[in-house]
């Protein structure tokens, strides 16, 4: 029945706005997503500047090493571990770095289909809500016709009836044309 179509409508409205606010609220992960792989990449940034540091005061020690002659070697083996090590270090956040711009990269390009996918979702609503309108008025005009048809069915009735004691026939025996 049209009233049946009405409350689907209706429904399938709901739904497409419970889907708006989902994406919506997926949206917004992902921006907070996008926010933390930015703090991270601070963090990263921190440990490549100490990583340079490090790599700097080993490349100092080497010099007062070797600026120390014999006695200076065991310490420039430790300065040259140092480096080394700095070297990983700085190896490692540069690998890092990429990954976290390649993680925004796909960060900013799932908020970008989430914002199409809110929109498209807001326009199914709309016109949903459009469609639903159009049920609701089309169901209060078959109403109204309704009881119009029943409102005319009375008035024949009625018609009949008087017609039926104005002519002085017996019941039943009457024609309308």
């Amino acid at each position: 029945t049209a009233s049946e179509i009405a409350n689907r409508s209706r429904d399938i409205s709901r739904r497409a706005g419970d889907a708006v606010a989902i994406a919506d609220e997926a949206s917004h992960a992902v921006t907070r997503l996008d926010d933390s792989s930015e703090e991270v990449g601070k963090v990263v940034e921190s440990i490549a500047s100490v990583a340079n540091q490090t790599n700097m005061l080993a490349l100092n020690a080497t010099i007062e090493a070797a600026r120390a002659g014999e006695a200076g070697k065991g310490f420039a083996v430790v300065a040259s571990e140092v480096k080394e090590l700095a070297n990983q270090t700085a190896a490692a956040t540069d690998e890092i770095d990429a990954k976290i711009r390649r993680i925004r990269d796909e960060i900013s390009n799932a908020v970008n289909l989430i914002s199409s996918i809110v929109e498209h979702v807001r326009h199914v609503n709309d016109s949903q809500d459009a469609m639903s309108s159009a049920i609701g008025h089309q169901t209060n005009a078959v109403e109204e016709l309704g009881r119009n048809l029943l409102a005319v069915s009375d008035a024949a009735a009625e018609i009949r009836a008087q017609v039926q004691m104005d002519s002085g026939l017996p019941r039943g025996h009457y024609t309308l044309t």
